[in-house]
């Protein structure tokens, strides 16, 4: 009776934690209790992400003016790299379109009789700055205009 007064002196809650101490696995036991408990809510929000994503996949192929850019991307790609292994690639992978945004355009050498004060380049930082997703929005602008209103299709 001596070894168990410390223990009648605990709350409930004390006891509860000396009573399952020393249960195995206790805690993956009780993730996996909290896991089923929430199983079919977990269920249903994939469903629902998994709906939004078909459903993006299918307006992405169905769109014409999509292919039409990334077809436009392909050629500016095989034209940059022309004359090297990579110059006449059939297709790219999706992570390399955020490559485009970091090709930016080097400012031509000075032509003579251009510029002001001599040894400063003309354009200090206007066109220098353009990236090459600059330079194909000009061109879906100017020869493609159609493309422009690809969101709406």
């Amino acid at each position: 009776a001596v070894g168990r007064e410390p223990l009648d002196a605990l709350d409930d809650a004390s006891k509860f934690l000396v009573a399952v101490h020393d249960v195995p696995h206790l805690r993956d036991r009780l993730m996996l209790h909290r896991f089923r408990g929430c199983f079919d809510e977990c269920v249903a929000g994939l469903r629902a992400a998994l709906g939004t994503m078909h459903h993006a996949l299918s307006q992405v192929r169905q769109s014409r003016g999509f292919a039409s850019i990334l077809l436009l991307i392909l050629k500016t790609g095989n034209l940059l790299n022309d004359g090297t292994s990579r110059g006449d690639a059939r297709g790219f992978r999706m992570s390399t379109l955020v490559q485009l945004s970091q090709l930016k355009q080097v400012a031509p050498p000075p032509q003579e009789g251009e510029g002001g004060v001599a040894g400063t380049p003309p354009h200090s930082g206007g066109a220098s700055s353009l990236t090459l997703v600059d330079h194909l929005v000009v061109i879906v602008t100017e020869q493609r205009p159609q493309l422009l209103s690809m969101p709406q299709e």
